[in-house]
């Protein structure tokens, strides 16, 4: 399944760090993407302890193509825009970090940025990442049934199983059987490392992780 398939959206060609492709392509002001190219991938809005220092936001490209986060911000349950010179890379995470020089992060060796303003609410709130005109991604999470009630203070965090449902649906969120930002650690092993600690439960089988592929020949 592509985005931009034969009979449906042309292709933008050859991509370079640029806006989100699938913003600029399909004109989101007016028919907003449910499941943009960079999407909201983990959230630990209430670490082990309330310690608010330990918060984080985990953003994943899921495109096939390096994506600037020039214009990207944070306005809902945080507040952090991106510097003008911000990528992430074709199939990358990034971190958005409370308190960035905390020694917790200082082995991850996944871009990091931060430290953003505001803390997220430990009861669910609404969290917002905007592209420019583009509404980008949004979830309103809670922290109680149908909801994963395990990241609200266990030190688990909340994390996406799904990244072609829309963040909205809770469907699309699942409580991680870790207590760190296991996606962003180490490349190709972390990802082999999930598939081993996702295998037995229902929403691995359920799991649909399809890249964006960008070409028109696909």
């Amino acid at each position: 399944l592509y985005l931009f398939g034969k009979g449906a959206v042309s292709s933008p060609g050859p991509l370079e760090a640029g806006p989100d492709p699938t913003c600029d392509n399909l004109g989101c002001a007016s028919s907003p993407d449910p499941t943009p190219a960079v999407i909201l991938s983990e959230v630990q809005y209430h670490p082990i302890g309330g310690v608010a220092a330990l918060e984080y936001v985990e953003l994943h490209n899921r495109a096939s193509a390096d994506v600037s986060l020039a214009g990207y911000r944070f306005t809902n349950g945080i507040d952090f825009a991106f510097p003008a010179d911000a990528a992430i890379s074709a199939g990358g995470y990034i971190l958005v970090l409370k308190d960035p020089v905390n020694a917790k992060w200082r082995r991850n060796p996944a871009p990091k940025f931060g430290p953003y303003d505001g803390t997220l609410a430990d009861g669910g709130e609404r969290l917002t990442l905007k592209n420019g005109d583009c509404a980008g991604e949004t979830v309103k999470y809670a922290d109680r049934p149908p909801w994963p009630v395990g990241p609200d203070g266990s030190g688990q965090s909340m994390e996406r199983v799904d990244e072609l449902s829309p963040a909205e649906d809770f469907h699309s969120w699942r409580a991680s059987p870790h207590a760190c930002p296991l996606n962003s650690m180490s490349g190709p092993s972390s990802a082999s490392m999930r598939d081993m600690l996702n295998w037995s439960t229902p929403a691995f089988f359920a799991r649909r992780v399809v890249p964006l592929n960008f070409s028109s020949e696909n």
